[in-house]
């Protein structure tokens, strides 16, 4: 699978046009910040020397713990752009871990998450909160019912801007929203529903 990681305007680009792809992605991320290498070694309790190979593209595949702890704790990233750093490394236990953390916030079904989680099913319980048809969810979107229809039933997705418009139109909560657009990241990182069950389901 293809690694994609998104540029400086958080767009998916693909790792031969994003500078040392991992490295690049994280460098542009610590700069933007204004943290040197050892100040977010210090907060994300990760090794200078490790987080300097990364960037170098030297430590091509970092251990996921070491990488959560950079992004999450040093980077502050939310857990839906952690998901799709996971995603296009081809961690499917982060993603899966990820993916369960961001459902049972939702308070949807207790928080309970079965082994695949089908965000259509959330977008289509949204919906139903609102008390819209599938037609009026797509005339808010400008976009054709049968697409709100696929999306429904996961068997398309939108992308993360048209899902943002949708979480916001049909009063998503942030976890709800999370959710929704970190299946969309994953998508643009090239993830597919089967791909996610075959290496996400129950191990």
């Amino acid at each position: 699978m293809e690694e994609t990681f998104p540029d400086s305007d958080g767009r998916g680009a693909a790792d031969g046009d994003t500078a040392g792809g991992l490295g690049g992605y994280l460098r542009d991320r610590r700069e933007r910040l204004g943290l040197s290498i050892g100040a977010l070694a210090q907060k994300a309790g990760v090794s200078r020397s490790a987080l300097s190979r990364w960037e170098a593209g030297v430590r091509r595949r970092p251990h996921s713990y070491e990488l959560e702890a950079a992004m999450a704790d040093g980077l502050g990233m939310d857990a839906g752009e952690r998901m799709r750093v996971h995603a296009a490394m081809g961690d499917a236990r982060s993603v899966r871990r990820l993916w369960a953390e961001m459902w049972a916030r939702t308070g949807v079904a207790g928080g309970k998450a079965p082994p695949l989680i089908l965000p259509g099913d959330l977008l289509r319980d949204l919906r139903r909160r609102r008390g819209w048809t599938q037609g009026e969810l797509a005339a808010r979107l400008s976009a054709p019912q049968s697409a709100v229809a696929r999306w429904e039933s996961s068997d398309d997705w939108p992308d993360e801007s048209r899902i943002i418009a949708a979480c916001a139109e049909l009063g998503a909560s942030p976890s709800e929203t999370e959710l929704l657009t970190g299946w969309a990241a994953a998508r643009a990182a090239g993830w597919q529903l089967a791909d996610l069950a075959s290496r996400c389901g129950p191990s």
